[in-house]
């Protein structure tokens, strides 16, 4: 699997399996198991500005960048088709 990078670091389009929440604060973490974020769970980054938009499942979750600086995610990287 691919190294895990944070949702700051990852551009519009970009799919993958959310792999760890890395913030302390008790209010931040309940918000985003609120909306569905949590370790296991598949994502698409949809947009980066002004604001980090998240499609999680057929739900769509706006985060501000320092919330998305703490969000871990493992990218899916493309499968690699044989050549005929």
């Amino acid at each position: 699997m691919s190294n895990m990078i944070t949702f700051s670091a990852a551009k519009p389009g970009d799919r993958g399996t959310i792999a760890a929440l890395n913030n302390h604060d008790p209010l931040t973490i309940n918000r985003l198991l609120a909306m569905g974020i949590s370790p296991g769970v598949s994502v698409t980054l949809e947009q980066t500005f002004p604001a980090y938009i998240l499609k999680v499942g057929h739900t769509r979750v706006s985060l501000d960048r320092e919330t998305a600086f703490h969000i871990y995610f493992w990218p899916q990287t493309p499968e690699i088709l044989p050549t005929p």
